[in-house]
């Protein structure tokens, strides 16, 4: 089974558990996932402590998410969180026409959840952490499936347009 795409892709979901023993995890102690990137944004040369600072102040006043913020100011591209993302942190870029969702999995968080922030548990990865898709992860999103799965949370990464499929595919219309 194969791991990692040159492109970043999960091509197998047979890989999962391979990409987990590496990577950020995120705990309600100490930094952020946000913070993190942040740092690693600015260590990396994307950005410059004034921009950040600016940002954070930005976010607190808009109650938004710092990398949301820093996207909206147009400070940094969406590319370059993703790519901060995939190497500083290990998260891996889902190709997700070849994922299969574990219908468990996708139970935890109810469709118009998942439509609202564009995000789908996938798989358990082990038996207290949740693999879950989205297009570009926060505070706020971790925080909120943190509470309403009871799991710990991996992000992988995935374009907007591939989170919607995948969402319509998992949750299809009812048939009258």
């Amino acid at each position: 089974s194969r791991n990692l795409s040159r492109d970043g892709s999960l091509e197998h979901a047979s890989a999962f558990q391979a990409l987990w023993s590496t990577g950020l995890m995120v705990t309600e102690k100490g930094p952020s996932l946000e913070d993190h990137v942040g740092k690693a944004l600015l260590d990396w040369g994307f950005i410059t402590n004034q921009q950040l600072e600016e940002a954070d102040l930005l976010r607190q006043e808009r109650g938004a998410g710092l990398l949301d913020t820093l996207l909206s100011l147009g400070v940094v591209s969406r590319e370059t969180l993703v790519t901060i993302l995939i190497s500083e942190f290990k998260m891996p870029k889902v190709a997700l026409n070849n994922v299969p969702v574990d219908p468990r999995a996708a139970k935890l968080m109810p469709e118009e959840s998942a439509r609202q922030h564009k995000a789908l548990p996938l798989a358990f990865v082990t038996d207290d952490t949740l693999l879950v898709a989205t297009d570009m992860p926060s505070d706020r999103l971790l925080s909120y499936l943190t509470q309403i799965t009871e799991y710990k949370i991996r992000f992988a990464l995935t374009s907007t347009e591939g989170m919607e499929e995948l969402i319509n595919r998992t949750y299809p219309p009812e048939a009258c």
